[in-house]
């Protein structure tokens, strides 16, 4: 899934869980966030202070897609939660099996209630949203692994009448070979999996049902009865679903703003926004905006030595460009830049607004997620993966 689901539709089941505004943001903003933290390394203030951060995702050009050990700390335990499903008695995938991601999977439930468990934690919030966004990709991520393995691989790619879908040939891992079809909120398809059977997807019964388990799942963390998404809040939702199109996520959640801005749900009109790593974000406001601006300035060194030693002459045109769009291709390089091997300590001043920020508290909780997962619930479903 993408910042449509991830950041607006979870946002707005909380609000239909019963989460007051002020909550339900701090939980979509930690969701999306998940696929935001990629980045690692200390944090370093100048009273002697040191904070290690954690990624919870890679960039989509990071060479550690490819690397299973680093695999197994990011896209198993937040992305592609593994079902414990039997394979078969014997053989090369019986283990591999166990890694597939299946939808409401009894390990996730499990990952679910450590999180509802953490109620009345400084994090808490946090880890509820990180759930979150786990629990729901096990819908949009089903029938993949969260590592590089021929499990993965996906073949004969088609739309809901039978037409070739284009995807870029990438490696097997997770489901970058049917690319981001997993993550459109309106589309059917299909695909051929790795032992030859047709596999028929949709995306919008998948992403409802999602939504429906995940109120449920809020509400038991309120503590109220749990009674799922009322009629006319899932039809609310299967509108959106269905009708906000297109294949760019970040286009679909301007749409999902928009309509919270109008007051389209039952709940009243919002402001809702989402900076990942711009001015704004929670990563800014912990660090005070100096610091923030030295660690941008170091990593986009780092991207263009990278990018220079591999003789792309393009980046000095580009550097030397002007203008919005060249401002946000540039954010974009500096927020891939730990693909290039950045995930560089940062410089900080003073240690107190981190110590109660949003970004501390997210770090913090995904620290207790992976912790949690790795070491104790996947553990119990004889899953060993780090």
């Amino acid at each position: 899934m993408q910042i449509d689901f991830h950041h607006t539709a979870t946002y707005v089941i909380a609000r239909h869980a019963g989460f007051a505004h002020e909550d339900a943001a701090i939980v979509a903003h930690a969701a999306q966030y998940v696929d935001d933290a990629t980045t690692s390394g200390f944090i370093r203030f100048s009273n002697g202070m040191r904070y290690q951060r954690t990624a919870s995702s890679h960039a989509m050009c990071d060479p550690d897609n490819l690397d299973n050990d680093d695999n197994t700390t990011s896209w198993l335990p937040f992305h592609f939660f593994p079902a414990g499903e039997d394979g078969p008695a014997d053989g090369p995938l019986a283990y591999y099996q166990k890694l597939v991601c299946r939808p409401d999977s009894e390990p996730v439930r499990a990952m679910m209630a450590a999180a509802v468990a953490t109620r009345g934690q400084p994090s808490s919030l946090y880890r509820l949203g990180i759930a979150a966004h786990v629990f729901v990709d096990t819908f949009a991520h089903q029938g993949f692994a969260g590592l590089h393995h021929p499990i993965n691989t996906a073949t004969q790619i088609k739309d809901a009448d039978g037409n070739p879908l284009k995807v870029v040939p990438v490696p097997s891992v997770g489901h970058g070979q049917v690319g981001t079809f997993p993550d459109q909120p309106y589309l059917i398809w299909s695909y051929v999996n790795h032992a030859g059977d047709t596999i028929e997807r949709n995306n919008p019964k998948d992403y409802l049902q999602a939504s429906r388990r995940l109120c449920e799942e809020f509400q038991r963390y309120r503590g109220v009865a749990v009674a799922g998404l009322s009629p006319k809040q899932v039809d609310e939702l299967a509108t959106m679903f269905a009708s906000v199109t297109g294949a760019d996520g970040d286009t679909r959640h301007q749409e999902w703003l928009r309509r919270l801005a109008s007051g389209y749900f039952e709940f009243g009109a919002v402001d809702l926004s989402y900076e990942g790593k711009a001015a704004g974000s929670w990563k800014e406001s912990a660090l005070g905006a100096a610091a923030y601006q030295a660690w941008k300035a170091h990593c986009l060194q780092k991207a263009q030595e990278a990018v220079a030693a591999s003789g792309e002459s393009w980046l000095n045109k580009f550097l030397a460009a002007s203008g919005k769009a060249a401002q946000e291709a540039k954010d974009k390089l500096i927020a891939a830049a730990d693909a290039f091997g950045a995930n560089v300590p940062i410089e900080a001043g003073d240690s107190g607004p981190f110590l109660e920020s949003h970004y501390r508290r997210f770090h913090d909780a995904a620290k207790q997620q992976r912790h949690d997962v790795l070491q104790t619930i996947l553990p119990s479903f004889e899953i060993l993966a780090a």
